[in-house]
């Protein structure tokens, strides 16, 4: 069983009959040779490498019938990855990378070798007919992109021995990371991204605090609205009530006071007799009364009123 470098600084934390597990690591190596043939370029002699990836991208323009005008497309006719296991040389010892292409970071790091882009020529039949189609090709673009060997890596991940030395995924579910940043460099970009999620995260809470007074602050108010208008409706009810009842008795002196005089049966009631309140006599009646005496009640009269009913 290989044993893991002095260089490596990593502490044992787990063992089993096959495998003996570490504590993840950070460590800038220089890519070793491969362990099996390396990956030529295809557009370069000279270029070999263990990571290969091949692009090619169609880029066009098409007409939006929403929008009314031409918008630009892009269609990926093929992306393929080529990978050989290689290993990390750490003086003299080396790291087997298990699944390179799992590892966050690997994409940003490889060299480009090859960068074309063939622009399509089109005759004058062609425009029209792209034209009446609504689809234009503009042209295609050709990359090919490789780690190359000799390269100084970063790698984060856990080791394990299984009979060789090698760095894989970590099974606790962590980042695993190839790249070919410096540890400091890969430190802060952690760092930056992590300030612009707390940045992020703060202006999200602010907006979530704003949102939520406003629509609090709209909830109470329709809640205010709501109780305003049933107050007003419950008193409106009772106003009405009350002139309801208010009618009903005013139609009632009404008629009380339409109805003809008590003495001579046949002129309608035009007095009021004051203290008691009573209207029961025509003018003529009162003129003619012996006595100061309502005819109703016989109460004393101080005063008789005129009064006039419509």
């Amino acid at each position: 069983m290989a044993d893991i470098p002095a260089e490596l600084t990593c502490s044992r934390i787990d063992c089993d009959y096959h495998c003996i597990f570490y504590k993840l690591y950070w460590r800038q190596l220089s890519l070793g040779k491969a362990t099996e043939t390396n990956a030529g370029a295809w557009h370069s002699d000279d270029a070999v490498g263990v990571v290969q990836t091949l692009t090619l991208v169609e880029h066009s323009v098409e007409w939006t019938k929403y929008s009314r005008f031409w918008s630009d497309k892009t269609r990926t006719i093929r992306d393929a990855t080529n990978v050989v296991p290689f290993a990390l040389d750490c003086h003299g010892h080396g790291v087997s990378v298990a699944d390179p292409t799992l590892a966050h970071g690997l994409d940003e790091s490889l060299s480009v070798i090859y960068h074309h882009y063939d622009s399509r020529q089109s005759s004058v039949g062609e425009h029209v007919m792209d034209w009446l189609s609504g689809s234009k090709t503009k042209g295609l673009e050709e990359t090919e992109r490789m780690l190359l060997e000799g390269t100084r890596v970063t790698a984060v991940g856990e080791i394990a021995i299984d009979g060789d030395v090698v760095v894989r995924p970590p099974s606790c579910g962590a980042l695993y990371i190839v790249t070919t940043l410096s540890h400091s460099e890969l430190m802060r970009s952690f760092e930056g991204k992590s300030r612009w999620f707390r940045f992020f995260a703060v202006a999200a809470g602010v907006v979530g605090v704003g949102l939520a007074v406003v629509v609090a602050e709209r909830s109470y108010r329709a809640w205010r609205i709501r109780s305003d208008a049933r107050r007003n409706r419950e008193r409106a009810e009772e106003r009405r009530r009350h002139l309801a009842a208010g009618s009903v008795e005013r139609q009632e002196r009404r008629a009380a006071a339409l109805e003809p005089c008590v003495v001579c049966m046949e002129n309608p009631r035009e007095c009021v007799m004051l203290e008691c309140g009573h209207i029961c006599l025509c003018y003529d009646c009162v003129e003619q009364l012996p006595t100061m005496h309502c005819p109703v009640c016989r109460a004393d009269v101080s005063r008789i009123v005129p009064t006039f009913l419509s």
